[in-house]
């Protein structure tokens, strides 16, 4: 139990949750125009990624994919 909390605690940090708002914001930009998806939107942002932390990277990347999902529905 102690180490599932310590896992939220590490993901859930103001900083990660900026980076899902982030992507999420970004991810409905890209979803609602007609021609762009889920995996151009994804590959976009990758070079984006190389100068943020691992677990921001994972937590933005994650939140263009759930924007784009439903930005485009």
């Amino acid at each position: 139990m102690h180490d599932l909390l310590q896992g939220f605690g590490t993901a859930l940090t103001l900083a990660n949750i900026g980076w899902i708002f982030f992507g999420v914001s970004l991810g409905y930009l890209v979803g609602a125009l007609p021609g762009l998806g889920k995996g151009t939107a994804t590959a976009i942002a990758i070079p984006l990624t190389f100068y943020i932390t691992p677990l921001a990277a994972i937590a933005f990347l994650v939140g263009i994919s759930k924007g784009s999902a439903a930005g485009s529905a």
